[in-house]
């Protein structure tokens, strides 16, 4: 099976093991945490009335999570994959939460921030890979590569710098972080080549090998700034060298 294939199943177990807790909850709604039945008819009501809120939103979020998640593996899509399958059932539960009726509103409150806080943490990655690029710094003997991963290479070290048309795809993660398409630290390229890779956009990449048989891809977001990058690299470099 291809990656896609084995995500898609992944996915599908997820959402029918999550459907499967939502039938628990709705059944059996005295094991939510801090959740207790009102001693009151019409507080009974108001609870009832509260978990099938708590039980729709979760089987909304589930959905959207499950098709969402589909057509992101199906359309190459990190950013989206990762926004589906990790943001709608945190948000479900804080707007449950928050719409929750209670005498003194302080369980809810709790639940809701914890919900929130998870979001929030969540959204970091997204964040970065949507709005970090590359950061160089030259200097005499060598450019320091600023960030996750971060490397310095010295110029005498590099036998050849290249230009590519694209930022090489890869199929393995060995020690990084990708996202998007951010890619920061090693991996495996589709050629099998064992590289470094400090990569911000699919665009023209610039391609580095070192005495030591290290390879390094690095690109900015924009294509222009990667050329600039290059045309400096070779200037400090003295080494422009075909591969």
């Amino acid at each position: 099976m291809n990656n896609q294939t084995i995500l898609a199943v992944i996915l599908t177990i997820i959402a029918i093991i999550n459907y499967g807790v939502i039938i628990f909850i709705w059944k059996h709604p005295e094991n939510i945490s801090g959740f207790k039945w009102g001693t009151k008819d019409e507080e009974k009501l108001e609870d009832r009335k509260w978990i099938g809120l708590l039980v729709k939103s979760l089987l909304y979020a589930n959905t959207a999570m499950f098709i969402g998640g589909l057509v992101s593996v199906f359309s190459n899509s990190d950013v989206l994959l990762y926004t589906f399958v990790c943001f709608p059932i945190p948000l479900a539960v804080c707007y449950a939460y928050c719409r929750r009726k209670t005498d003194d509103g302080r369980s809810c409150i709790k639940t809701a921030l914890i919900a929130g806080t998870i979001i929030a943490l969540l959204s970091v990655p997204l964040l970065y890979s949507q709005y970090s690029d590359l950061e160089v710094t030259f200097g005499k003997e060598h450019i320091e590569i600023n960030g996750l991963y971060g490397e310095t290479i010295n110029y005498a070290d590099i036998m050849s710098i290249s230009i590519e048309r694209q930022a090489p795809d890869t199929k393995k993660r060995t020690n990084g972080f990708a996202l998007g398409h951010t890619r920061l630290g090693h991996f495996i390229t589709e050629n099998n080549e064992q590289a470094t890779l400090f990569t911000h956009s699919d665009s023209c990449c610039i391609r580095i090998v070192n005495n030591n048989g290290n390879i390094i891809y690095l690109n900015h977001k924009t294509a222009s700034k990667t050329l600039t990058t290059y045309e400096m690299l070779t200037h400090k470099s003295g080494t422009i060298n075909s591969r």
